[in-house]
């Protein structure tokens, strides 16, 4: 099976379950426990058809997958995936390039130089700002909290960059 034909399959996948979505519950219809049941199997010994994978995945993960990409989810504000989105992270994880730095892969980087200052714009901040991309909610989180923390004690008179930070003595 060549690369074209897998991903077609692993599209219309993902179409389906896009499209389906407001015709189904918006819960899991699989708990946890009965999860890892499905995905417990022995390790296999020797590999298998790509497609069967895939169709393997799709079978045993669905049932235990909440639909938050449905018109119909008021859950969590944890945000859902917007179709175009998806198509980028598809691009993104196919292309699999690191925009770790401008040699490795300018048009990433560039990417994300662009998105940084449409960001600044958007939110009307000076263009000087600091700017960081990361993997996800945890160290975006991560990421504030320490920036906040460090703007805090400067504050408060201590530059935590140039000072390390202060400890008070346990003894």
């Amino acid at each position: 099976m060549g690369t074209k034909e897998l991903f077609s399959i692993a599209a219309d996948h993902a179409v389906r379950f896009r499209d389906t979505a407001d015709s189904r519950p918006h819960r899991p219809l699989r708990d946890y426990a009965t999860a890892v049941e499905a995905f417990a199997a022995p390790l296999p010994e020797q590999s298998s058809p790509m497609v069967d994978v895939l169709d393997e995945l799709v079978t045993t993960a669905e049932p235990g997958l909440h639909l938050m990409t449905g018109a119909r989810f008021f859950g969590w504000v944890i945000g859902g995936s917007h179709p175009m989105g998806v198509a980028a992270d598809f691009l993104t994880s196919a292309w699999g390039q690191n925009a770790g730095n401008h040699t490795a892969s300018p048009s990433a980087a560039a990417a994300e130089t662009v998105g940084a200052r449409w960001l600044l714009q958007l939110l009307g901040l000076p263009a000087g700002c600091s700017v960081g991309f990361v993997t996800g909610a945890t160290v975006a989180n991560f990421t504030c909290l320490a920036a906040a923390r460090g703007e805090v004690l400067l504050r408060s008179g201590w530059d935590v960059d140039a000072n390390g930070e202060r400890r008070k003595s346990r003894c």
